[in-house]
Formats: C-alpha cells, sequence, structure tokens
C-alpha cells in the first residue's frame, strides 16, 4: 500500500522462493492522503489476482508495517473478527501434545470461540513492559495487527504474513478451509458522542446496570447479559466520545442488545 515495506519485502519474499505477485511497493505520499480508496482498491484488486491465478493468500500490508488484512484463496477478504480467529485456530493447531501457547488480547476481543491449546487472557492494550511481553506467545488485536514473541515484542507486518504461511504450509491447508471453520456470531464496534464532562456520569450509570449481572471494570466497564452476550464502554482518553464494543451469540440477540443500551446511553444522556 505504498508504505515502507515496498523496501524489504518484495526482495525478502522473492529470496525465500515463494511464487508472488507484488502491487503498490513504490512509496506515494499523494495516494497515501487517501486511505480509505487506496484500501477499498488494494482489497478489490488482490482478491481478484489471488482467484485468477489459483494462488494461496493474499495479504494488503499496510504503510505502517503493522496491520494486515488478508485474503483467502477463494477471495474473500476476511472481517477483522474472522481474520484473528483463523489466525488463532492456525496457531492452536501448531501447539504440540501437552503444551499449551499464552495469548494476549485487548478486553475489547471476542472470547465467544475456546481454543483447547491456548491460553487467552484479555486485559488492558496499553503500557506493557517487556516482563509481561515476554508472558506470551502472540499478542494481537482486532484490527490486524500481531506480534510473534519468537521474533520481536512489536507488531510486525512482515514477520506476521510469513509466519501464517509457514503455520499453513506445516499444516497442509488453504486459508479459505481454516476460515470456514469459524463459526459466525455477531460483533459490533462503535462510538457515542460524550462530552469529557459527562464522561464520569456515563461510567457511573453503567455501573449502575451491571447490578446482579457478571461485570468488569479491567477497562471501562463491561457487563455480559449472559456466557455469550456482553458490552464494553471505554471512554476515550482522547476524544470527546464513548467507544462501544458488543459481543453476541447470533444477530437477533445481537440486535436486541445494541437497542436495549443505544436506548439506555441516549436515556442517561438527556437526564
Amino acid at each position: 500500500m505504498h508504505g515502507s515495506s515496498g523496501a524489504l519485502f518484495p526482495s525478502l519474499i522473492n529470496e525465500l522462493g515463494i511464487e508472488n505477485i507484488v502491487l503498490n511497493a513504490n512509496y506515494d505520499e499523494q495516494k497515501l492522503s487517501n486511505m480509505n480508496s487506496l484500501q477499498k482498491r488494494s482489497s478489490d484488486n488482490i482478491s481478484k489476482i489471488v482467484t485468477a491465478l489459483q494462488y494461496d493468500l493474499g495479504v494488503i500490508i499496510y504503510p505502517n508495517v503493522q496491520r494486515l488484512t488478508f485474503v483467502t484463496d477463494k477471495g474473500e477478504v476476511l472481517d477483522k473478527i474472522k481474520a484473528l480467529y483463523t489466525i488463532l485456530y492456525l496457531v492452536n493447531l501448531d501447539v504440540g501434545e501437552g503444551e499449551k501457547r499464552k495469548v494476549f488480547l485487548p478486553t475489547w476481543s471476542p472470547d465467544i470461540i475456546y481454543f483447547e491449546n491456548l491460553i487467552i487472557e484479555r486485559g488492558k492494550y496499553s503500557d506493557f513492559k517487556v516482563d509481561q511481553l515476554k508472558q506470551y506467545d502472540l499478542i494481537a488485536t482486532i484490527d490486524g495487527n500481531f506480534s510473534f514473541k519468537e521474533f520481536s515484542y512489536t507488531r510486525d507486518g512482515i514477520y506476521s504474513t510469513l509466519k501464517i504461511m509457514q503455520l499453513l504450509c506445516t499444516n497442509n491447508l488453504k486459508f479459505s478451509d481454516v476460515a470456514k471453520e469459524i463459526d459466525y456470531f455477531y460483533y459490533k464496534t462503535f462510538k457515542v458522542d460524550c462530552p469529557q464532562s459527562l464522561k464520569g456520569k456515563m461510567m457511573r450509570k453503567f455501573l449502575e446496570s451491571a447490578k446482579n449481572k457478571k461485570s468488569s471494570l479491567i477497562d471501562g466497564v463491561k457487563i455480559w447479559e449472559n456466557e455469550t452476550d456482553w458490552i464494553l464502554m471505554i471512554p476515550d482518553q482522547y476524544g470527546e466520545f464513548l467507544n462501544i464494543y458488543m459481543q453476541a451469540k447470533d444477530d437477533a440477540s445481537g440486535q436486541k442488545l445494541y437497542d436495549l443500551y443505544t436506548k439506555q446511553i441516549d436515556l442517561w444522556m438527556r437526564e
């Protein structure tokens, strides 16, 4: 995507003997200034090329060389949630008998699918110390960021791409086959305008609504309606809005959760 990875990745992937086509490897500030258009065009182009040439995988490496978007061998551009769970599925397969891998995800990541070989912890995604990072084999987000500790403690799109290729090869899998194993569930993120002066009130209201329900204050306020459905509210640290995350087992349950809390939030704002 015309970012800094263009100076390294094309030669590296050739040295590894991987048949490839590289697009948009030249740095271009003008094209980077319209990221939404570039992202859409990149997704469309890679999807067409992968299917036409029967390639095994398509990858969009964002200009900061941290974030990734994946395209399966069938041309499906994976959404961020399905991509995360597809990678977790591959890591789970790669664990030896009697072993476990430790994974760290942010509080707002979905938790509806269980992996028997992974110990997944969720917490505040900031202010990490090196000693904390050493505890985990993989640190990831829901936005296409992956850090495999075996290589680096930082998010690295180039190494993550190669690691995922390796996991597919060693397990003799197609990316589309893995993606099909991920059952659909409802997951939604959005922002709600909220003046700085009302953020404390909104925290209090969410806490009051969590009475007699399972809840967490690790990062914002997280409330479980049942074993699978939850809402997480995190007041934004810099902007005048609230970050809202929701998970539910299906669309019907998710819509019910969305309707309930958007009405509640609107009411609390006007009180």
